[in-house]
């Protein structure tokens, strides 16, 4: 038996023969994956209407005001979730059996987490805001903090349980509700601070539906736990939820420290905006994340290497695919964005094009820190993702100073850059990481491609931009970032009959 664990373990790393992720497998992700980014891809759709007509509306200084509440309470998110997602998919994914205890003993400990959030959110922004009007949005938005944690929480049931259908039907009722009524408070006369009050009432209407939801069609959710229990889900979840903070900082942090650097109201509205448009774009490799995540757990437990196999084809994924929007970023971002949200905002469409090269070392951090939550490896993920929040934080008040809304892109860039490196870096010192066609082979597909760009410069964008991305194209194929293997396997994927969900997650 012992002998065969080893074999195994062998298969899973870069000087063995990998076991390649079976269609099946592909498949579970795939239509997981599916419901969850079509969920929140109809939110991203009603959200950018909503967002054009709020910035329109509100202008830059007050639309920048309402972005900086949003992030400021995000902040407070992942301490409110302390990890539980991670717990949640991890130990349903391995024993579905246990799934009812977990539930109710997560929820009732959440409900704990989510209160001491939202009051340190309340209060942190009483102390650091003079403004009456910053400090009323803080407050609102606080307050919108426990509906959207406790509504989070269901959604990571469904993750937990391979049921993102219901997350969709969930996006489907509530992100359309709080548009509409938005825009009619905001028609009607009513301010920023009505139209947060609005978000936070439709959060908490969805937090009471989900739960419902989960109660009859997931799991019977039956709110018990020892003290031993708690202790239990605090120690496991403390280093998780400090991985997930400061990830979360990563990501909302760079718009908190705008709003306390910059001395101009406009420019946090365009730097926010710009910020907006690559937190909508990065929902992609996350929801590739979380519906993998189970599967993930499942393959660490039967030790098959198909989580090493799914977490190098995501690197390199977020290598070439964030290149592509990349390239489509900075050649018609800035015009886009104009045309969109006026000539007030022509500013957000510059740095809006540059932000989209986020996505690179987003998802490499992203799935490299799933990759380790799966093994149980809590601790690594949050000493990588603290390096990165250091190095953003450190480096903003120079880059800031020094050039505005570009200097606070670049600081997240350093930030983010950090934390993705250091995780390739230490993954790559296990042995278990193919350097070459995980990491050199796509960024030299990538460096061609800019390569072209810079020589089609001159050109229209409606030529230079096909052109480079069919070089990106091309390169790819002929430096051999895609293993001919892999090719094989996709084709089976997308030729394969549909079958039913209950089987597929079966086989996989």
């Amino acid at each position: 038996m012992h002998k065969d664990l080893h074999e195994t373990k062998k298969v899973g790393g870069c000087k063995g023969k990998k076991s390649l992720l079976s269609a099946q497998t592909i498949a579970t992700i795939a239509v997981n994956t599916g419901h969850l980014i079509a969920g929140r891809g109809l939110t991203n759709v009603v959200r950018f209407v909503y967002a054009i007509v709020l910035a329109r509306k509100l202008g830059p200084e007050l639309y920048g005001l309402f972005n900086y509440g949003m992030s400021w309470y995000l902040v407070f998110i992942p301490f409110a979730g302390f990890g539980i997602n991670i717990i949640l998919s991890r130990e349903v994914g391995r024993n579905r059996g246990d799934g009812r205890r977990v539930v109710g003993q997560t929820l009732l400990f959440r409900v704990g987490v989510t209160l001491v959030a939202a009051a340190a959110s309340g209060i942190a922004g009483l102390i650091c805001e003079a403004n009456w009007q910053a400090r009323t949005v803080l407050l609102v938005f606080s307050a919108a903090l426990v509906g959207r944690s406790l509504s989070t929480w269901s959604d990571q049931v469904f993750a937990a349980y391979e049921a993102n259908r219901y997350f969709l039907l969930q996006q489907t009722v509530f992100r359309p509700i709080e548009v509409v009524l938005g825009l009619v408070t905001l028609f009607s006369g009513g301010g920023l601070v009505a139209v947060t009050l609005v978000h936070a009432a439709i959060w908490w209407l969805q937090a009471l539906y989900g739960m419902l939801r989960v109660h009859r069609s997931i799991v019977a959710i039956r709110l018990r736990g020892t003290w031993r229990d708690i202790r239990k889900i605090a120690s496991q979840g403390a280093p998780i939820a400090a991985g997930l903070m400061l990830m979360n900082w990563l990501q909302q942090g760079p718009v908190v420290l705008y709003r306390h650097m910059s001395v101009h109201e406009a420019s946090l509205g365009q730097f926010a905006l710009a910020m907006q448009v690559f937190m909508i774009l990065c929902y992609l490799p996350v929801a590739m994340g979380t519906a993998a995540f189970p599967v993930l757990s499942r393959a660490v437990a039967r030790q098959d290497g198909k989580d090493i196999q799914f977490a190098e084809t995501m690197v390199r994924a977020g290598l070439i695919l964030g290149s592509v929007a990349g390239l489509v970023g900075i050649s018609i971002g800035p015009r886009l964005i104009e045309v969109i949200f006026g000539p007030r905002f022509s500013e957000a469409g510059h740095v809006a094009g540059l932000a989209v090269w986020l996505l690179i070392p987003w998802t490499c951090g992203d799935t490299l820190s799933r990759l380790y939550f799966a093994r149980g490896n809590f601790l690594l993920p949050a000493v990588c993702a603290g390096l990165g929040a250091a190095a953003l934080t450190l480096s903003s008040p120079y880059l800031v100073t020094a050039y505005g809304s570009f200097g606070a892109l670049i600081a997240t860039g350093v930030g983010m850059g950090s934390w993705a490196l250091i995780l390739i870096l230490l993954w790559a010192a296990t042995g278990e990481l193919d350097l070459s066609h995980a990491v050199y082979r796509p960024v030299a597909a990538v460096m061609v491609a800019l390569l072209a760009f810079a020589g089609l410069k001159t050109q229209t964008v409606w030529v230079s931009l096909p052109a480079v991305l069919i070089t990106l194209f091309a390169a790819t194929l002929l430096l051999g970032a895609l293993r001919a293997e892999e090719r094989v396997s996709l084709l089976k994927f997308i030729s394969k009959k549909p079958g039913s969900d209950r089987e597929t997650n079966k086989q996989s």
